[in-house]
């Protein structure tokens, strides 16, 4: 879609929403505010589609500030896969894949990223130092030539959102919680603190084979799920899932331990969600696989007990 364009359609956005009243704006904003972000994810795939992928990925973040779906996750990590932000794409997909835990798309594009940041060819501090060089000479490049449009966005969208929307803003009070202070006292876990996270062991393996957690799991994890909801202000969950040392079974339907360690994380998060009233941005996942698991891979015991997760718990 055009600039032109673009900034046409929000400005009739604008008057058609004027004169509305106190009562009128939260009916506004409901009906207005998904038809600015479809025009506004519209004009960003043709942004992205001709290579401008700084101006998209600000287009979306002014739009979507406070939304985060799967679909709007997933494109923003194939605009830092492309620009070669590895780390960030990683994160986006991974808060996608919660969301939809069963979608095979995320669980490949988490597995070519993987194989991307493990390969020795990233970490050859040359390559980096001049890869740090061209990032930040186009990023300055493209801010200076964007400046204008996005100024323009900005203003257009803060006017709309301003005649839409009345001023009850609610600012919600964070109440600080350390980690520290998080008492967890449940039967079959070790619970210790490494700097300001509370980090949760399970003495035994949660999943019998494969993601099916054995049937000891689920009270265990419902009551560290009841803990934690209980408590005030916000909490941040690290959950870190790990495999013996077993390579996977040709054909299976995991590609290898690392997207099996991610998968056991993810089922960990949906039990721990039935119980935890809160959003799913508090929940953060990731693989480690085979490599550094809790317990040390000598034996047939202990290799059950590896077959599990550890779950680290922090301020946001």
């Amino acid at each position: 879609m055009p600039k032109e364009k673009f900034k046409t359609t929000l400005k009739s956005l604008l008057q058609e929403s004027q004169n509305i009243t106190p009562n009128q704006s939260q009916n506004i904003q409901t009906d207005i505010l998904p038809i600015l972000q479809q025009v506004a994810y519209s004009h960003a795939t043709s942004l992205a589609r001709s290579g401008k992928y700084f101006e998209a990925e600000i287009l979306l973040k002014q739009v979507y500030s406070e939304t985060e779906t799967p679909s709007l996750l997933d494109f923003l990590a194939r605009i830092y896969a492309q620009q070669g932000r590895f780390i960030e794409a990683e994160r986006l997909w991974t808060k996608a894949l919660i969301l939809e835990p069963s979608n095979t798309r995320y669980i490949a594009a988490l597995d070519q990223i993987a194989k991307k940041l493990s390969h020795p060819f990233w970490f050859s501090p040359i390559l980096t130092l001049l890869l740090a060089i061209v990032a930040v000479f186009t990023v300055v490049i493209l801010t200076f030539k964007f400046t204008e449009y996005l100024t323009d966005f900005r203003s257009l969208m803060i006017q709309t959102m301003h005649d839409i929307v009345s001023n009850n803003t609610v600012e919600q009070k964070n109440t600080s919680l350390q980690s520290s202070r998080i008492s967890i006292n449940i039967s079959g876990i070790r619970c210790a603190h490494e700097g300001n996270q509370t980090v949760i062991t399970f003495e035994e393996g949660l999943f019998t084979h494969g993601v099916k957690l054995k049937a000891q799991a689920f009270p265990i994890l419902t009551s560290i799920g009841k803990l934690l909801d209980s408590h005030n202000g916000k909490l941040f969950l690290d959950i870190t899932g790990f495999t013996d040392t077993i390579p996977v079974k040709p054909h299976s339907k995991y590609l290898d331990n690392t997207i099996l360690g991610l998968q056991r994380a993810v089922a960990v998060v949906e039990q721990l969600r039935a119980v935890i009233h809160r959003p799913s941005s508090m929940f953060s996942v990731r693989s480690s696989g085979d490599i550094n698991p809790p317990f040390p891979n000598d034996s047939p015991q202990n290799r059950s007990r590896n077959k599990t997760v550890v779950i680290r718990i922090s301020e946001p």
